[in-house]
């Protein structure tokens, strides 16, 4: 009986180790070599399977010769994608279609195998952390990548929109259009579809008909229905265009958010820094346009890309056989098995090794690369120096809104983002450092001496909002104090619209000091920390934000004296009330002529 029972708890704890075991289950680099799974997809190549063939073992032979110095390399080739891809494998290169390359990946991510693949344009990109994938296409013409453009903005978030407004111009291929339309609508992983508005922009070849057309369309859209979020596929002068109209409409704000795609730029024609006067100060702007370069031929060539990656993954295979060797040959075998490397940490550190050495350079594709800006106008154009705006002169150091490069795209690094899209969307004022001004005036803002003399915001219900307000959109600030006008008794006389003299009460919030006045006019600051009353005469030349406080007025008046109730049933009638007993009628004239009491 000893026996059996010895022979089920063996089994049993074979059982419980098992869950143990996957991580190390596979050799390590210094005893087995590492193996790759190529597939080369028979359907997908068609005719140009056998040439691709012959081609790619010729690759990895030259390459293992000339690169793979310190271990070797497996290579098993496969012609479908339907395989069991072993956990004995390292790495999986795939040549199919956008499905296929799906389904390869989600296989190969439950191995922690290294992934790259090349497949069709329009497809939504494989996650960057495990894997790299190349789109396949003839980029010459440019507008062709575009729907690829979008599908990578959409899935690495660089907005986060449920909907939006999509205007297009006429006169580009509408099956580039229909594209892109499907490549926010579609839904991938990690990235939601986008509900899309079209609309079309008419392609006029005089400036006043084309002006007329974008016109017509933006005074045509329901904003309140569909969101203040643009995406605008258009040309250069197009775009010069639009951007006045959407201004002289008030479409361009702090809530709407407006992406320019270009097309017709190129890398010897991209300057778009005629749009630079139509920014101002609040706008919500970005913009991703075209570098190509002028060739013969820009298309994507299968084998180029395969070379870059399988280099790249001998590297990094070189690497880490080096590092380990160099650790391996001062510990114990034992210690070895205990602190050596997961197959998911193989994958990550050979994919970050991979990255490094490929860059973000395309040397098989350099006709197809865009650029991405924005603009950074949150509070850009107040960031002034505290003695110019003291100063009553004109201003001659007020900055300009410029372009920020936040990112870029080529085919084979994607959609790469540096920077956010919409800066002041998610950072709000980005740290921007501001100046106010503000006054002597209890109990919205109290001003006192400090120890050297000099007057500044100490508490107040204005400093509370203010110091609320920094947090929320992200900027500092220094207060600048003004002298609180001189004490009027009395009323100002002033003239009213009809001409007449009139009286404005004066009090402490509405003699708000001039030389605050006049910086907001001139635009030296961007707001005023003050407790002010809305006042219907300065409203013609400053802005006032949301009351914080609305207080009512009421009248004193003195109290009635206590009536008596004994005649209270003969109030409802008047003198004008008509009785048909005359006897009534007269009681009714004595009683209201207090002849009754007499």
């Amino acid at each position: 009986m000893l026996i059996p029972r010895i022979t089920l708890l063996i089994v049993l704890l074979s059982l419980f180790k098992l869950p143990s075991i996957r991580a190390d289950d596979f050799p390590s680099l210094i005893s087995a070599n590492a193996s790759i799974a190529v597939i080369l997809d028979r359907e997908y190549l068609d005719e140009k399977y056998e040439e691709m063939l012959e081609a790619t073992k010729k690759l990895f032979e030259r390459i293992l010769r000339d690169d793979f110095k310190n271990g070797g390399l497996i290579v098993k080739y496969f012609s479908w994608t339907s395989i069991n891809l072993r956990r004995d494998f390292t790495a999986v290169l795939s040549v199919s279609n956008c499905e296929n390359t799906w389904d390869v990946y989600k296989n190969a991510a439950r191995e922690d195998l290294v992934i790259m693949a090349i497949t069709d344009t329009d497809c939504p990109r494989l996650p960057s952390k495990n894997a790299f994938m190349i789109p396949r296409s003839n980029f010459a013409l440019g507008s062709d990548e575009l729907p690829q453009v979008i599908m990578d903005m959409k899935t690495k978030n660089a907005f986060d929109w449920k909907s939006a407004v999509l205007l297009y111009d006429d006169s580009f291929d509408r099956d580039i259009i229909a594209r892109s339309i499907l490549a926010l609508s579609k839904e991938s992983e990690g990235a939601k579809p986008l509900s899309v508005s079209l609309f079309r922009i008419e392609a006029h070849t005089h400036m006043w008909e084309k002006r007329k057309a974008i016109r017509k369309v933006l005074v045509g859209l329901p904003t309140n229905f569909i969101g203040n979020n643009f995406i605008a596929i258009i040309t250069m002068h197009t775009m010069e265009l639009l951007m006045e109209i959407a201004k002289e409409l008030k479409m361009v704000h702090p809530l709407s958010q407006w992406l320019y795609v270009i097309l017709d730029t190129t890398a010897e024609n991209s300057n778009i820094t005629a749009v630079h006067s139509i920014i101002s100060e609040g706008d919500n702007i970005a913009f991703v346009y075209n570098l190509k370069k002028e060739a013969h031929s820009c298309e994507s060539h299968i084998l180029c890309y395969s070379e870059n990656l399988i280099t790249a993954l001998v590297q990094g295979l070189t690497k880490l056989i080096r590092e380990e060797k160099a650790v391996y040959g001062q510990i114990a075998d034992e210690e070895w098995e205990a602190i050596r490397m997961t197959k998911a940490e193989r994958k990550t550190e050979i994919l970050k090794i991979m990255r490094e050495n490929l860059g973000d350079k395309d040397n098989c594709n350099e006709c197809s690369r865009w650029k991405v800006q924005a603009g950074e106008t949150w509070g850009y154009s107040f960031q002034i120096p505290t003695e110019d705006i003291i100063s009553s002169t004109q201003l001659t150091r007020k900055k300009t809104v410029e372009l920020q490069d936040v990112g870029f795209w080529t085919p084979q690094d994607g959609f790469i983002m540096t920077d956010v899209l919409f800066p002041h969307v998610s950072q709000g004022f980005r740290g921007t450092h501001l100046h106010f001004y503000s006054y002597h005036n209890p109990p919205w803002q109290f001003v006192s001496l400090n120890e050297s003399g000099h007057a500044h915001l100490t508490h107040g219900l204005v400093l509370d909002i203010l110091e609320e307000l920094s947090k929320k959109l992200n900027f500092t600030y220094s207060i600048v104090i003004a002298q609180p006008a001189a004490d009027v008794v009395g009323t100002n006389m002033t003239d009213d619209v009809n001409g007449t003299m009139t009286g404005d009460v004066h009090s402490v919030t509405t003699d708000i000091p001039s030389e605050i006045l006049k910086s907001l006019i001139d635009n030296k600051i961007l707001l005023a920390a003050v407790g002010a009353t809305v006042s219907p005469k300065q409203k013609k030349y400053i802005n006032f934000t949301v009351p914080i406080s609305i207080q009512s007025y009421s009248f004193i008046v003195s109290r009635p004296k206590e009536l008596s109730r004994v005649f209270l049933f003969l109030s409802p009638f008047t003198l004008d009330v008509s009785f048909s007993n005359p006897i009534l009628k007269y009681l009714c004239g004595l009683l209201r002529r207090n002849e009754w009491r007499k």
